[in-house]
């Protein structure tokens, strides 16, 4: 048997591969080429990799959440919320990359730029199959038709990229796997509120909870908009009156009705429980969870904000290397391509903690660490 041989650090690494992977083609015929073309090709290897382990991430995070039931009595639970803060962190490292390029001039940027096209960084495909991972679909991307015209074209993905984008859309993704663990929390199950005495008897749901939240909602709505009249001592204010009814309204669509364009409504309804109740024991990591994906879909915007606002400083209106509009086409994606921005309406229809309907007995055992307790038919793990 063949000793095993040492392992040595580069080998580990394989820093051999890495360290020469960087090759400036502005450095043509002997000349060394534009000074900051190495830190262009750096700045950006390292965010491709940062994808790397965002994806790698992602992928347990998505496989835990689509199992049909997660066990509350193992760490699985918090893993996920770790690996999303993990994930967040890997963001927040991202976002400040860019003071790192930011420190190139637009002019020195000039000195090698005519050296990129068509090559852009529309091409990351393992940027877009991040987004694909987090639940962003081709149709709901910004300029959808550019994705899907652009690939045969100078400028767009290679077919096999493009491919890959495409079928990782298809994928389970970690938008889906959250509306799958939201759909099974048993909250509003009939066995848990038999004992609670409904506070309104004009029903708007038959869900106990919902229906007297969306009353005591309405009443607060009702009280703030009289405040408001009689501060500013107005009679009849239209705008405040609309403001009210669209409020209302809105509650009932999103809860009641036929939800948003992301979740149902049982699933907002779950997400608000969490939400407003996150102090009992059991409810701690869900409510971390939700609040990770909101900081994912900020921070991700960020990013594309500071990519958008770095190309605005270097080219001003010129077009992009890759045929885009360059800095409008960035600007456009800041604001269209977002995955969880519908749990943002969550705090729109928050009540203060004492006005807060008073949960039943068996429920509040539920969320307990030490319970015994678990209706038919559901399960505590979640």
């Amino acid at each position: 048997m063949e000793p095993v041989k040492p392992l040595y650090y580069s080998e580990y690494l394989h820093l051999d591969k890495i360290l020469d992977a960087q090759h400036p083609k502005s450095a043509v015929n002997g000349k060394p080429g534009a000074h900051e073309e190495m830190l262009f090709i750096i700045v950006h290897q390292a965010f491709e990799l940062w994808f790397k382990q965002v994806r790698h991430e992602l992928s347990s995070i998505i496989d835990s959440l689509h199992k049909e039931r997660i066990d509350d009595n193992t760490d699985e639970m918090s893993v996920i919320v770790q690996r999303l803060y993990r994930v967040i962190k890997i963001i927040n490292l991202m976002n400040q990359q860019f003071d790192v390029l930011e420190t190139m001039k637009p002019l020195n940027f000039l000195d090698f730029r005519n050296f990129l096209y068509p090559a852009s960084g529309f091409q990351s495909k393992q940027f877009r199959i991040v987004e694909a991972m987090l639940g962003l679909k081709m149709e709901g991307r910004h300029m959808p038709e550019h994705y899907k015209n652009v690939h045969t074209n100078k400028g767009g993905f290679h077919q096999q990229d493009f491919d890959a984008i495409t079928a990782a859309e298809s994928d389970l993704s970690l938008l889906q796997g959250v509306k799958n663990w939201l759909a099974r929390m048993p909250f509003f199950h009939k066995e848990l509120w038999q004992e609670y005495q409904l506070q309104f008897t004009d029903q708007a749901s038959t869900n106990p909870f919902i229906s007297d939240y969306y009353h005591l909602y309405e009443k607060t709505q009702r009280e703030l908009n009289f405040a408001v009249l009689k501060e500013h001592r107005i009679d009849q204010d239209m705008k405040v009156k609309e403001e009210y009814g669209t409020a209302t309204a809105n509650f009932r669509k999103f809860f009641i009705e036929s939800g948003s364009e992301a979740f149902s409504a049982n699933e907002l309804s779950a997400a608000l429980f969490i939400q407003l109740y996150g102090q009992y024991p059991m409810l701690h990591l869900p409510f971390e969870l939700l609040n990770s994906l909101i900081e994912i879909d900020d921070l991700l915007s960020l990013w594309r904000y500071r990519h958008y606002s770095m190309v605005k400083k270097m080219i001003g209106a010129s077009p992009g290397t890759g045929g885009t509009a360059g800095a409008g086409y960035l600007l456009g994606a800041v604001q269209k391509n977002r995955v969880f921005a519908d749990l943002l309406i969550l705090p729109t229809f928050f009540l203060e903690k004492q006005k807060l309907p008073q949960l039943p007995v068996k429920l509040r055992e539920l969320l307990a660490f030490s319970n015994d307790y678990c209706p038919s038919g559901t399960s505590q793990a979640r």
